[in-house]
């Protein structure tokens, strides 16, 4: 299965404001912190053993209560010691953890993803997806799509699965949204792409959809860059994201890794100065208030990777360097050192942002492991 995961290494963190009307935000003097972490392993057996193989590609429902992860492990469940690659859920409030059945095709899983609200959730593999409950681990449906279909998205009610289309139907890609109930497969109304799309965020009720494409999508988009845009699927508005306050580019230069509030507002991403390795920083884009904001900025040197957004607005995650998590709450400016590991995978907050979920490897253990970190 085609997997589209954009993940840039440039520049240092550095104070700096990036051109056009940004506005950067600043840490105010003895901004209080909350309370202290706390942070728990999800991979381990009942036993409290830790996943005797690496575990990785968590993901975890907007509320914070179950993550599913990929492993090889062998002593997590009973009947799950063959060291084939198995999803995993776990139920963080039970303590209990589940090997999801192979629903479609063979086990090699692609990245899950929950619905916003959490309820459901979707695996790929090589032949197609699968719609899960997340309360029973139970499979919903199946979508026999093949090896060019991926990034499956679905709404919060688990009715309507979207992914991308890479067949180049008429020489183009397209975003396809599969409906359970009709058992339909219907072309999403976009215009066809010759410039591959990618990273779909859908909103809780799959009237938005927010993705990263260089392909021009609106006059005013004329740099041949990848941007990042959200489209109204109810009423077909295309709007150019990644973009300042007052309509002009951020960077000269690429926007990407689009992560969306549930409701279509939020939209955090990725931007870079071409060439690679000079300016850059996640932004935040409120769609309603027409407003972006620099979440943080860098020049050369460091790497930065990830963003995420709480459903408000208020939190956002980033990665830094080799694996320092980092949070900003835009109410207070305070910026938190979430996690910091020796190597960490990308992130992804909780609806509230108070809770972290996270692969790494760190002091003591061989295998990368996926931990749950409640921020206070």
């Amino acid at each position: 299965m085609r997997r589209r995961t954009i993940v840039r290494t440039v520049g240092a963190l550095a104070g700096m404001t990036a051109c056009g009307l940004v506005a950067v935000l600043t840490l105010p003097a003895g901004a209080a912190d909350r309370a202290a972490p706390t942070e728990i392993r999800v991979s381990e057996s009942s036993t409290g053993a830790p996943a005797d193989e690496s575990a990785g590609n968590p993901a975890m429902s907007g509320d914070g209560r179950y993550v599913v992860f990929e492993s090889k492990a062998t002593n997590l469940t009973a009947g799950a010691d063959d060291f084939r690659n198995r999803v995993f859920l776990r139920d963080l409030r039970t303590g209990q953890v589940r090997a999801l059945p192979s629903a479609i095709g063979d086990d090699s899983g692609d990245h899950a993803w929950f619905s916003p609200n959490g309820t459901h959730f979707v695996v790929g593999s090589t032949d197609g997806f699968a719609v899960y409950d997340a309360a029973t681990g139970a499979v919903r449906y199946t979508v026999a799509v093949g090896a060019n279909a991926a990034e499956p998205r679905v709404t919060d009610d688990g009715r309507s699965l979207f992914y991308v289309d890479y067949s180049l139907t008429r020489g183009v890609t397209r975003f396809v949204v599969f409906d359970s109930a009709t058992g339909e497969n219907r072309a999403v109304p976009l215009p066809g792409f010759t410039r591959d799309p990618g990273n779909p965020q859908l909103s809780g009720d799959g009237r938005y959809l927010a993705f990263e494409t260089a392909q021009s999508l609106v006059p005013t988009d004329t740099d041949g860059f990848t941007d990042v845009y959200r489209a109204d699927l109810t009423t077909g508005e295309l709007l150019r994201v990644s973009v300042t306050t007052d309509g002009g580019p951020i960077l000269a230069g690429e926007s990407f890794m689009p992560r969306m509030s549930a409701d279509g507002r939020y939209i955090v991403f990725q931007s870079e100065e071409s060439p690679f390795d000079r300016l850059g920083g996640v932004y935040l884009r409120d769609v309603r208030g027409g407003t972006t904001e620099a979440v943080t900025t860098y020049a050369q040197g460091i790497g930065l990777a990830a963003p995420d957004v709480s459903d408000d607005g208020r939190y956002v995650s980033f990665v830094e360097g080799t694996g320092v998590v980092k949070v900003r709450d835009r109410r207070s400016g305070q910026v938190r050192v979430a996690v910091d590991p020796e190597r960490v995978q990308p992130t992804q907050l909780s609806s509230d942002g108070r809770t972290l979920v996270y692969a790494a490897v760190t002091a003591g253990f061989d295998p990368s492991q996926v931990y749950v970190r409640t921020l206070g």
